[in-house]
């Protein structure tokens, strides 16, 4: 399945444009830390322990901020159930995944490399049988306040029997009827009993992007709104209860895009009040081998078509397999420009073997000849969404016709696109050139370091202009002045400038480099890359403004991980 790493850069970009959250004073926790001040100031005088948690949302004023070192953070120090974690004030974001260094959230390292857990597994003796939750505690985290962001936060072992209070049933994390939205950015929600996470808003929205769903009892996700905006992208639901579940009404119109829901009771349940006037949409997600219909629908008394839910660019099969005949969705539900096994009489819906990689083991992505690629539609998707690997829409595969809908009409089904790429296009965000596109980088060739056949090629790019193509190992985020577009190199950074490497982009916007494996460019040397290592490649290339002057641009850019 997805691998959270490759989408660290895409969630770095879009957390920060999309919480609508204050900044203020941040407190720092590390359960590790047993020196210092113990007062939040710094990482060096960090809150300590395990339930240093605890002391920083006491101490956390609205608009605060709330870093995490990596580590397991426990709600009681004993068996107590009835602990929890809880956010009582409003506007504070609470940010996991640090190494206890860091000055910013972009130095933080690859996502998935520090994990930052909040347990429930009060006795530490929790497996993958959800066999041992009696002495769990029933909610790791409540929340009762406004506008709550929780970034690289890892929950599990919540949700054991009902909250001692009558909070509500047991969950990893409940967001009760007053607080108005959630946030949920890069999390890892697993081994559940009760219920995962329930949302609960008026008058605001909930966001949740590239999380992970696993092993829940019930429902991994429930969000339920009142005149408010769902949105869920980039996200996985694998072997729950139910997957995702949306309470929608009013005027929202909720979205899930370029998800993927396997292996649950329900895939996704949508919950449809008779007064709501909007369609709610699902679109590039991949819905596979559920026990009832991939994609539910259930209306109040008096709903009628209009408060559907339409389906556009996915896939669904091998849902209901005991149905007679198995339906991939309920009523109500209405595919277009997808893959419904058993067919389904709308518009550019055919039944076919989507061709996965690897379904039985969960690998989701296409393989070559897959009837998938260049099938679907742009027209509902945005200039510069990607799919749940990160990597940008509208790959054009040159063997395969076009036969999606739009311009471009190359967009693939299901919730992973394919690029025909041996590398990850990891989504660091390119600014649209002179072209109107936005530069991208393929690359080519073996992955084998031994076999020194690698070939970066970029497309989309403006004839004609000069471009450089840049190397590294890690990771930066670096908005550039004098031109559109973001560095996303970090630390040292090679540039090919040497004789021929330096070239003209072609007239069909492309260009190309063989890359010496024995001889990649460093800022004072060179050096052999080895197996194991991560290479990122990006292109810088001159531009023209629309007042004819001369710019900078960047593509995007595309990591190989050599063997």
């Amino acid at each position: 399945m997805t691998s959270r790493s490759s989408l660290a850069l895409i969630l770095a970009c879009s957390f920060l444009g999309a919480a609508p959250l204050a900044s203020g004073q941040t407190l720092f926790v590390d359960a590790a830390l047993t020196t210092g001040a113990d007062d939040g100031s710094s990482w060096a005088n960090a809150f300590q322990g395990p339930q240093g948690l605890h002391d920083a949302l006491a101490a956390a004023p609205a608009g605060a901020e709330i870093w995490l070192a990596s580590g397991t953070y426990l709600p009681s120090a004993s068996l107590d159930r009835a602990a929890r974690f809880e956010i009582v004030t409003d506007d504070i974001t609470v940010r996991g995944g640090f190494a206890g260094t860091e000055n910013s959230p972009l130095e933080r390292p690859e996502l998935g490399d520090a994990p930052t857990v909040l347990s429930g597994d009060l006795a530490g003796d929790d497996d993958a049988s959800l066999a041992n939750g009696a002495d769990n505690s029933s909610l790791v985290v409540l929340v009762t306040a406004k506008r709550i962001a929780l970034d690289r936060i890892d929950l599990t072992g919540g949700g054991a029997g009902l909250v001692p209070g009558s909070v509500g049933p047991g969950a990893a994390l409940w967001s009760n009827g007053n607080a108005r939205g959630l946030t949920l950015i890069g999390c890892c929600v697993e081994r559940c009993y009760g219920f995962g996470v329930i949302g609960l808003g008026l008058d605001s929205e909930h966001f949740v992007e590239g999380c992970s769903f696993r092993d829940i009892g019930q429902t991994a996700l429930e969000l339920l709104s009142f005149r408010t905006l769902v949105s869920v992208r980039r996200c996985t639901f694998e072997r729950c209860g139910t997957g995702l579940s949306i309470g929608d009404d009013w005027e929202n119109g909720s979205t899930v895009q370029d998800s993927v829901a396997r292996n649950c009771g329900r895939g996704i349940v949508f919950f449809v009040y008779p007064f709501s006037v909007t369609t709610a949409r699902v679109i590039g997600c991949t819905v596979v081998d559920n026990e009832e219909p991939g994609i539910l629908h259930f209306g109040g008394s008096g709903f009628t078509a209009t408060m559907g839910v339409v389906v556009r660019n996915s896939i669904l099969v091998g849902n209901d397999p005991l149905g007679s005949p198995p339906a991939q969705v309920s009523s109500f539900v209405f595919p277009n420009d997808s893959i419904v096994e058993g067919g389904f009489p709308f518009s550019n819906v055919i039944d076919a073997d989507p061709v996965f990689v690897d379904r039985a083991g969960g690998d989701l992505r296409l393989l070559p000849g897959s009837p998938a690629i260049d099938r679907g539609t742009d027209l509902v998707y945005e200039d510069g969404d990607v799919d749940l690997d990160g990597r940008h829409r509208a790959v054009d595969v040159a063997s395969v016709p076009n036969e999606g809908a739009g311009t471009p009409d190359f967009i693939d089904l299901g919730a992973y696109e394919f690029t025909g790429s041996i590398g990850d296009n990891l989504g660091c965000s390119a600014q649209p050139n002179s072209t109107g596109l936005r530069g991208r980088l393929l690359a080519r060739g073996s992955v084998t370091a031994a076999a020194n056949d690698l070939t970066i090629v970029g497309e989309f790019l403006p004839a004609g202009q000069f471009s450089m193509f840049l190397t590294s190992r890690q990771q930066g985020l670096v908005p550039m002045a004098g031109g559109p577009g973001t560095l996303c190199l970090g630390g040292a950074i090679g540039r090919f400038n040497r004789p021929g490497e330096i070239q003209a982009i072609g007239a069909a916007g492309t260009v190309g480099l063989p890359i010496d494996l024995t001889n990649v460019p460093q800022p004072s040397s060179v050096v052999a890359a080895q197996p194991g290592e991560t290479w990122r490649f990006q292109l810088w290339h001159r531009d023209l403004d629309p007042g004819g002057a001369t710019t900078n641009g960047f593509t995007g850019v595309v990591a190989v991980t050599l063997e």
